[in-house]
């Protein structure tokens, strides 16, 4: 069991239904101030934005025939949001992993998908065996507690590379204002979530003891503007995988009062037997996996 770390220098909080705690990380927020069986009350429902994307996101996967990655991205995502519910709300090692686990599958499926973008058929076989190995040397690591560091840095380094393959997509793509729009909003969702999970986590002290208004709880904004990055990078790279199927997408808006609010990719349905064809050819080269 890994011990114990505050990393937010955070006033001593009531005692609670799951205490003590024995995650290796106590976020910024106190804890029990809402609720006896919620230890972090607005990081815990904070979560529900993830789940509502990864579920939105399997459904249009789905209704569009996307490929199956898509999928499988989405169903990730629900287990991010579904996990770090169960930590924040406990503060537990093992609902910690519940969260921290999941982060590292979906980034996983994420960098397949950028990495393996531009290909109509199998260009690297050894891609899935080494994205498999690492997820399980990271869930073995991680369970047995050794050096929790190892998930931050490797958690970082995905995010920044999938960084990497958005910007490269946005240059690819710089006369499609799709793509470059949506890149914008995915990149400043991301960095601004990230400025405020790091003031989160370094000024703790002086948030908790703010005279003007309370604590404006950054690690719970991190969670609603992960998700907005995650609704757009999504559309992102399923309409750059749809250009190089040649399955001709479009990007069409959830409206509400006639404004559009939240993006996804409509294929046409003269199309979606274009991409089909194009799966069961490129699966051809990873005969022993069939889910990505």
């Amino acid at each position: 069991m890994a011990p114990l770390t505050f990393w937010a220098d955070a006033p001593i909080a009531p005692v609670g239904f799951w205490d003590p705690p024995t995650s290796t990380i106590d976020w910024c927020e106190l804890n029990y101030t809402h609720s006896f069986y919620i230890a972090e009350f607005w990081n815990t429902i904070s979560n529900i934005p993830i789940i509502l994307t990864g579920i939105a996101a399997c459904a249009l996967a789905r209704r569009e025939q996307l490929e199956q990655r898509f999928f499988v991205l989405g169903i990730f995502v629900i287990l991010v949001g579904l996990g770090s519910t169960a930590f924040h709300a406990t503060l537990l090692h093992y609902s910690q992993l519940l969260d921290e686990l999941p982060m590292i599958y979906a980034q996983c499926t994420w960098l397949f998908i950028w990495i393996e973008l531009e290909h109509d058929s199998i260009k690297r076989p050894w891609l899935v065996w080494v994205l498999v190995i690492f997820c399980f040397l990271m869930t073995v690591l991680m369970v047995l507690g050794i050096a929790p560091i190892i998930f931050q840095v490797s958690f970082a380094i995905m995010v920044a590379t999938g960084f990497y393959y958005v910007i490269r997509c946005m240059r690819t793509h710089r006369s499609n204002g799709a793509i470059l729009g949506l890149g914008v909003w995915y990149l400043g969702a991301f960095i601004l979530a990230f400025i405020l999970w790091i003031c989160d986590q370094f000024f703790c002290k002086q948030l908790n003891t703010l005279s003007i208004f309370p604590n404006p709880q950054f690690h719970a904004w991190w969670h609603l503007l992960t998700s907005c990055a995650l609704w757009v990078g999504v559309p992102i790279s399923a309409y750059a995988r749809a250009l190089t199927l040649g399955a001709q997408p479009s990007i069409a808006w959830f409206s509400c009062c006639r404004t559009p609010l939240l993006p996804y990719v409509k294929i046409l349905p003269e199309m979606e037997a274009v991409i089909k064809k194009r799966e069961k050819e490129y699966l051809g080269g990873i005969s022993w996996i069939t889910c990505l």
